[in-house]
């Protein structure tokens, strides 16, 4: 699970728990709220809503929106790719009608 440091809404790190607390041990569920308080740290999430049937999730560098922090991003499929997934959806279908 990835983790920011936050000062407001401006991203000071994030990385990993041992990267960003390399000589603290934490329980197997991660650290407690006071330990997150008392840091700053928020979980960074690694979904966002979008359209599955015209947008992807890509991998980015972690940003602050709406009080949480995302690594992910909707973008929009290329029109190779929406052609590759009607093709596959198409495909799927004629099987489960077999």
């Amino acid at each position: 699970m990835y983790y920011a440091i936050l000062n407001g809404e401006t991203i000071t790190r994030s990385g990993t728990l041992q990267t960003l607390f390399p000589n603290t041990s934490f329980p197997l569920v991660g650290p407690d709220d006071s330990f997150k308080e008392e840091n700053n740290l928020v979980e960074v999430l690694e979904t966002i809503d979008h359209d599955s049937d015209t947008h992807k999730m890509v991998f980015c560098d972690p940003y602050y929106l709406n009080g949480s922090v995302y690594r992910v991003e909707a973008v929009e499929f290329t029109s190779e790719e929406l052609e590759s997934n009607l093709a596959a959806e198409e495909e799927f279908q004629s099987i489960q009608g077999e």
